[in-house]
């Protein structure tokens, strides 16, 4: 059972993991008053393509990544359900287990919170949990009539607004983050011949035990 501590959840399939994950979660974590952070890697995501590893090589390299990270942490339920991973059923589940007071804050990047209309169950996502999200790198895009009539008296600036209740508050925050893509990372590690030096810079983006793993694994060879 998990304490009634604040909680921020994570998603994402991470295939694979990179330290622009990791520097999103501990920054979120730091800015929110050190509330622990769990990332859930996804089972089968509704909106993009199934990822290229394994659930056990995903939550693996997961491991692997926060072995010496504190108050984050990877949460495996979504890999024990079948079919699509919801997001409204994990929220749904992890608030089962906190209790009806504590906070609960999902972290979805800019880019994801603009197709947040086609989302399963989207409207109720927020009598489960509050929104923040991150305003990423180069992301410019005004969210859409539907978002921002969500946001009419849920939206915030103030950070620690989302500790004051256990859900329903809306903030988007500039908070420090690696530009990076799991896509670029996935593309270099399938290079072949002379890699170019936009791969390599993707390649650095990958924790080492987590690169080591992927090569011994042989992971996305053929991406």
């Amino acid at each position: 059972m998990m304490t009634s501590a604040a909680l921020a959840v994570f998603g994402g399939t991470f295939d694979p993991v990179h330290f622009g994950h990791i520097a999103s979660a501990v920054a979120v974590s730091e800015a929110l008053g050190d509330v622990r952070v769990v990332m859930v890697p996804c089972q089968l995501p509704p909106h993009r393509s199934e990822p290229g590893a394994s659930p056990a090589d995903r939550v693996r390299m997961l491991e692997l990544a926060l072995a010496e990270t504190s108050n984050v942490e990877v949460d495996a339920r979504e890999l024990d359900r079948e079919g699509p991973s919801y997001t409204y059923d994990t929220l749904r589940s992890l608030r089962t287990e906190i209790g009806p007071q504590c906070p609960l804050v999902f972290v979805i990047g800019s880019d994801a919170y603009k197709t947040l209309p086609e989302w399963y169950r989207w409207r109720e996502m927020l009598d489960l949990c509050h929104l923040l999200v991150l305003e990423r790198p180069g992301d410019r895009a005004t969210p859409g009539v539907e978002l921002v009539e969500l946001e009419a008296g849920r939206a915030s600036s103030k950070l620690q607004s989302l500790l004051e209740r256990p859900a329903g508050g809306i903030v988007h925050a500039a908070l420090v983050q690696v530009d990076v893509s799991a896509t670029e990372v996935r593309r270099a590690l399938g290079a072949t011949g002379q890699e170019t030096e936009k791969l390599d810079r993707a390649l650095e983006q990958v924790p080492a035990p987590v690169l080591d793993y992927i090569k011994q694994q042989n992971l996305y060879s053929a991406a």
